[in-house]
C-alpha cells in the first residue's frame, strides 16, 4: 500500500494507470494499492493527477511525502519513506486592453469661455475610456496595479494649459475589491451640474452627434470608418495627436490596485469625461482630425516564483478621434501653392489650345477681298467676254 500525503492546496483528480487496483483519497492523503501481491524484484511506475489551481502566489514550494507499507515481514524499514520537494513557479499572462466609447466624436459651434460654461452639456460630447485587465494564465495572479495617464490639458508651454478631456466622474470599477487613488480635485473641477438630471446618461452617443453635419451623419449610418490621413503621406490635410508620450498633452495619474485575478477573470475600469469643445473649435478648426489618447500600464508584483509570459500586453491606449464639423471645414483657407499651381496649369492649357488652333490653320484663313482678287486673276477671259457681249445705251442730250 502506497500512501501519498498532500498539502492542503493540492487536490487529487485520479489516475488511469493500469496495474493499480484502486486509489482512495482521504483528508490530506491518497492511498493506492500497488500490488497484491507484489512479486520479488518487481517495479511499478504510475502517476497521480493533482490539481494545483489553489496554490497561492505566496507559496514558493511544498513537499509531498510518500510512505509504503506491507503486511509482510520486512528486513529494512528505512527505505519505505521518501519526500518529493516541488518548487512553485506561477506563470501569469495579465493583459490590459483599452477602448473608447464612442470612437468618433464631432466638434463645432462657437467658442465658449470657462466662466460662461454653466452645465456639463455645455462642455462638449461625452465619452468613456475603458481598460480591461484580464488574466489569461493558468494561475491566480498576484496584486496588479494599473496606472492610467489621463490627458486633461493641452500642452501649450505655459503653467496652465487649455482644457482637453474634462473628467466628470470618479473612475468606475466593476470589482468591489479594487481601490483607485487619484487627485480628486481633477474630477469636475468646476462643479458643473447636468442640465437634464432625469437623463443622466454621461456616455450617451447623442452628445457626440449633437453637432454632427449631414455628411458625417451619413458616414456614421453607413458604418464606414472615417479616413485616417497622415501628414507624412503627402496628402492634403493634417492630423493632430494629443497624448502623454508625445508631450502634447498634460496628464495626471490614476492608480488602481487589483488584489487578485483568477484565471479567465477580468476587471474593467471606466473613466467618464467630456471633450472640451471650445479648445478644439479655437485651435483645430483647420485639421482633418485630432487623436486624443489616454494610456494604461500594468505593474505586477513579481517575485522569485512569479513569471509574466507576455510583457507586450502590459500597456495599451484608448484613442478618441475628433473630427471638425463640416461648417468649420468650409472655412479652411486654400494653400498658396495650390493657387499658383492652378494658375500655371491654366496658362499651359491655354497655350496648348492656341497651338492646336494654329496647327489647324485657324489663324491663317483668307479674307473676302483676297478671294475676289484671286477669282479675277484666275479667270480674266470672263471679264473680257462680259464687256464684249454687253451693250450700254447712253441717253441723248435732248433727253436730259
Amino acid at each position: 500500500m502506497l500512501t501519498v500525503i498532500l498539502p492542503p492546496y493540492l487536490k487529487y483528480r485520479g489516475t488511469g494507470i493500469e496495474g493499480l487496483q484502486y486509489c482512495e483519497p482521504t483528508e490530506g492523503a491518497v492511498h493506492c494499492a500497488v500490488g497484491n501481491p507484489l512479486q520479488s524484484d518487481q517495479e511499478i511506475s504510475f502517476a497521480l493527477r493533482l490539481d494545483a489551481a489553489d496554490i497561492d502566489y505566496s507559496i514558493y514550494g511544498f513537499e509531498i511525502r510518500l510512505i509504503v507499507n506491507t503486511t509482510s515481514f520486512e528486513v529494512d524499514y528505512e527505505d519505505n519513506a521518501d519526500v518529493l520537494k516541488v518548487k512553485v513557479i506561477l506563470e501569469t499572462d495579465i493583459f490590459v486592453k483599452g477602448s473608447s466609447d464612442p470612437v468618433h466624436v464631432y466638434y463645432g459651434g462657437e467658442v465658449v469661455g470657462e466662466s460662461a460654461t454653466q452645465f456639463l452639456e455645455d462642455i462638449g460630447p461625452a465619452l468613456k475610456h475603458s481598460y480591461e485587465v484580464k488574466n489569461l494564465g493558468k494561475s491566480t495572479s498576484p496584486s496588479v496595479v494599473i496606472e492610467i495617464l489621463w490627458p486633461y490639458e493641452v500642452e501649450i508651454g505655459y503653467p496652465t494649459g487649455k482644457h482637453l478631456l474634462y473628467l466628470t466622474d470618479p473612475p468606475q470599477v466593476d470589482d468591489n475589491f479594487t481601490q483607485c487613488s487619484y487627485d480628486e480635485t481633477k474630477v469636475n473641477r468646476l462643479q458643473l451640474p447636468l442640465k437634464d438630471l432625469k437623463a443622466d446618461d454621461r456616455i450617451s452617443h447623442n452628445d457626440s452627434e449633437e453637432i454632427e453635419s449631414p455628411s458625417n451623419s451619413r458616414l456614421r449610418r453607413s458604418g464606414e470608418r472615417a479616413p485616417l490621413v497622415s501628414r507624412d503621406s503627402h496628402v492634403i490635410g493634417k492630423i493632430v495627436s494629443l497624448d502623454c508620450d508625445a508631450g502634447t498633452a498634460r496628464c495626471f495619474g490614476i492608480r488602481c490596485k487589483i488584489e487578485r485575478i483568477k484565471p479567465g477573470n477580468s476587471v474593467v475600469i471606466a473613466i467618464l469625461a467630456r471633450i472640451w469643445r471650445s479648445t478644439f473649435v479655437e485651435d483645430y478648426r483647420n485639421v482633418d482630425h485630432v487623436r486624443v489618447s489616454s494610456k494604461a500600464q500594468l505593474e505586477i508584483e513579481f517575485g522569485e516564483n512569479i513569471r509574466q509570459l507576455h510583457h507586450v500586453n502590459s500597456t495599451d491606449k484608448a484613442v478618441t478621434i475628433a473630427f471638425p464639423d463640416i461648417r468649420i471645414q468650409g472655412l479652411r483657407r486654400v494653400p498658396l501653392w495650390i493657387i499658383i499651381l492652378s494658375v500655371v496649369a491654366g496658362v499651359l492649357f491655354l497655350c496648348l489650345v492656341v497651338w492646336i488652333l494654329w496647327k489647324c490653320g485657324f489663324f491663317t484663313r483668307n479674307r473676302g477681298v483676297n478671294m475676289q482678287h484671286r477669282a479675277v486673276v484666275e479667270r480674266p477671259d470672263y471679264h473680257y467676254n462680259l464687256l464684249q457681249h454687253s451693250t450700254v445705251t447712253l441717253p441723248r442730250r435732248h433727253d436730259l
